[in-house]
């Protein structure tokens, strides 16, 4: 498959704008999408040193259900994603207090209609789980913002496997290629539904650990700006 790189951000297909801006926002916040392993945070943490945004990564705090997850899913999925779910309100009511630009590593939507609905159609949550966690979802949702854009990293699973073996985390070492796959499926779907809404722009992943791909990691980030100031007409003070 074949991804659209800096060099052709802005193409019609790759890129929405689904309504104009009456005036520029006064932050602006941008957040980086993609599956395990994708490299969403390396990139968050490079737009937040380039472009000097406030970053808000992953929560650091230890998700006690995840190993055991990954070895009995079906046993584990709910109190997993009430745990991701709950942790990452608390990185978004963060967010939405600073007064400074904002870089996010993945979405408070991505944990709902990412995670949770491809281990609902997986069998890993039954349906009386997912209606109580959906239930929990749509009560969040309408308060958490929704970002000016979304970078979302797309990688076929040969590469998520690669970086996510290569990174050693134990808590990852169960997780199998079927699994990475459907996660890919549900991505496609979020974005196709999420880019009626806001801005979404496809990237293929990098393997940051090469040299010219973090050259092209700083030349993303470079033309994201570029991007933000010709679609927002927003002009950053640094």
């Amino acid at each position: 498959m074949n991804y659209p790189t800096s060099e052709s951000i802005g193409a019609a297909d790759h890129y929405v704008i689904p309504h104009s801006e009456a005036a520029p926002p006064a932050r602006l916040t941008i957040a980086v999408a993609g599956n395990i392993g994708a490299g969403k945070t390396t990139l968050a943490r490079r737009i937040s040193e380039i472009l000097q945004f406030e970053p808000f990564l992953e929560p650091v705090a230890f998700n006690p259900y995840l190993e055991d997850f990954y070895l009995e899913p079906k046993r584990w999925s709910f109190p997993l994603q009430v745990v991701f779910l709950t942790q990452k309100l608390k990185l978004m009511q963060q967010l939405q207090q600073s007064p400074h630009h904002r870089v996010l590593d993945r979405t408070l939507h991505e944990d709902a209609e990412v995670f949770a609905a491809a281990q609902h159609r997986a069998g890993f949550m039954d349906d009386r789980d997912w209606l109580a966690y959906s239930e929990l979802y749509r009560a969040l949702e309408p308060i958490v913002v929704i970002p000016d854009l979304i970078l979302y990293l797309q990688a076929d699973v040969d590469f998520l496997m690669y970086r996510i073996q290569r990174r050693r985390r134990p808590e990852e070492k169960p997780i199998k290629e079927d699994y990475l796959k459907r996660l890919n499926r549900a991505y496609d779907e979020w974005i196709e539904g999420i880019s009626k809404r806001t801005r979404v722009l496809k990237v293929r992943a990098l393997d940051y650990e090469s040299g010219p791909d973090w050259k092209r990691l700083d030349a993303l980030v470079h033309d994201v700006e570029k991007l933000l100031v010709r679609t927002i007409a927003f002009k950053f003070q640094k």
